[in-house]
């Protein structure tokens, strides 16, 4: 975030932080765009920072790094940040035919080690909660923690004959009427009743308009990568944090039953499924504590 002109940032640094004003405050650090390459697939992100911990944003299905925006800007001062496009997603390439959630764990090892980058915390919403554990099983030590942003909230749910063959159904019919199921859906099930108009319609706008023959195997293999979650987070080196909404409940019995390092979590109340954008102050205050926690 940049200013017109820099000689008010570090009074306004104060103000918006509360710090007190005993002297010049650093200004944010520039964001960069950058590209690299996974799998041979472009890989379009933002960077900034240039601390020795790094903060790997992974946004959710249909959507991009664009949702990160706050923490971007509230972050880079003190740590180094990377918001990614997945690929499939926002500017990043689409020339694949796997994806797989096995597949985008590789794709955040691979960026990993381009980058060079070093004490790595994850933060996946969404979906990216389980691309987030792929990468932890395929290699644990690239990394020091994971949060988890609105996921993980029915670990160990078994599913009934009945449940599977909705899913099967909902998948058969997905491809010839996209645009109205994944409307129906979305209203249906992420939004809170107080989530802003202008976000309900930025997510509608992003699921709307996702490439199909993306998005809808990705949303398939979401749903086949959750028959093994709780072996992937029974196998976890990391102790599991997550930030949740409350508008669904986060089942903790299941947490406590499967995560073998413990976990930690964080409510935030009055949200939808993207609490980092709907109150992204809050949402970053729960951030700290959660790196707290590492």
């Amino acid at each position: 975030m940049r200013f017109p002109n820099e000689k008010f940032l570090p009074i306004l640094s104060c103000l918006i932080f509360l710090y007190s004003c005993t002297g010049s405050q650093p200004t944010a650090p520039e964001t960069v765009e950058q590209a690299v390459t996974s799998q041979g697939v472009v890989v379009d992100l933002l960077r900034c920072g240039e601390a020795d911990t790094t903060l790997l944003f992974i946004h959710g299905w249909n959507i991009n790094k664009e949702y990160w925006q706050a923490q971007i800007d509230h972050f880079c001062p003190r740590y180094q940040v990377v918001a990614i496009d997945l690929p499939g997603f926002g500017k990043s390439g689409r020339n694949r035919s796997n994806w797989a959630i096995e597949v985008y764990g590789r794709d955040i090892l691979q960026i990993i080690r381009t980058l060079e980058l070093k004490n790595v915390v994850l933060i996946g919403h969404s979906m990216s909660g389980d691309v987030m554990l792929e990468a932890a099983r395929q290699d644990p030590s690239a990394m020091i923690g994971l949060i988890g942003v609105d996921n993980f909230k029915e670990v160990g749910k078994a599913y009934s004959q009945e449940e599977l063959l909705t899913v099967d159904t909902f998948f058969q019919i997905l491809p010839n009427d996209y645009s109205n199921l994944v409307t129906d859906f979305t209203e249906r099930y992420l939004f809170h009743e107080n989530t802003p108009p202008q976000i309900r319609q930025r997510v509608l706008d992003n699921y709307q308009n996702a490439d199909p023959r993306v998005a809808i195997p990705i949303f398939r293999s979401v749903f086949d990568y959750g028959v093994k979650e709780t072996t992937m987070i029974g196998g976890l080196k990391h102790k599991l944090l997550l930030i949740n909404s409350d508008y669904t409940p986060t089942d903790t019995a299941g947490l406590q039953q499967y995560c073998p390092q413990g976990y930690e979590l964080f409510t935030i109340s009055g949200v939808g499924h993207f609490p980092m954008v709907e109150k992204p102050d809050e949402f970053n205050r729960l951030m700290e504590k959660a790196l707290g926690q590492l």
